[in-house]
C-alpha cells in the first residue's frame, strides 16, 4: 500500500508514459493509483477470507459479506460521489468502505459465529443420535 503511493507517479510513468500518454494523463492515473492503494489490502484479502467460509461451510457468509459490500458501496457511492461531488477521491473512500465492510464482516462471521454454530450443529446431531 505505501508503495503504491508513494512511487504511483513512477510506476504508472514506466507502465504507461509513452505514445499518447501525455504528461497531464500520467499525474490524473498515479493520483487514482494513490487514492485507491488504501483499500488494496482488503481487496486482496478478500478472496482468501472467502475461502475460509467456504471451508466452513459457511455458505450464507459469503453471500451476507458480499452483499453487505455491495450494499456499502452503493450507499457509499451515492454519498461521496452524488452528494458531496468529490469524484476520484470519493470513488475511493466508497471503494475503502466497502472493502473494509465487507472484510470486517467476513471476519466477524468466521471467528464469532462459527464456534457458536458449530457447538448447536454437534449438540443436535448428538442430541439426534440419542432419539431426543
Amino acid at each position: 500500500m505505501i508503495l503504491f503511493w508513494l512511487a504511483a507517479d513512477f510506476v504508472i510513468e514506466l507502465l504507461f508514459g509513452y505514445g499518447k500518454f501525455l504528461k497531464v494523463d500520467t499525474q490524473l492515473a498515479s493520483f487514482c493509483l494513490q487514492c485507491f492503494a488504501f483499500s488494496l489490502p482488503f481487496i486482496m484479502s478478500l478472496p482468501i477470507l472467502y475461502r475460509g467460509l467456504q471451508a466452513r461451510q459457511l455458505y450464507w457468509g459469503v453471500t451476507l459479506t458480499s452483499g453487505a459490500g455491495v450494499a456499502a458501496a452503493v450507499l457509499a457511492n451515492i454519498i461521496f460521489v452524488v452528494y458531496w461531488e468529490l469524484g476520484i477521491p470519493g470513488l475511493a473512500l466508497a471503494a475503502f468502505l466497502s472493502n473494509g465492510t465487507s472484510f470486517g464482516l467476513g471476519l466477524f462471521i468466521l471467528f464469532k459465529v462459527f464456534p457458536w454454530q458449530k457447538l448447536v450443529t454437534t449438540t443436535c446431531k448428538a442430541l439426534g443420535r440419542l432419539g431426543i
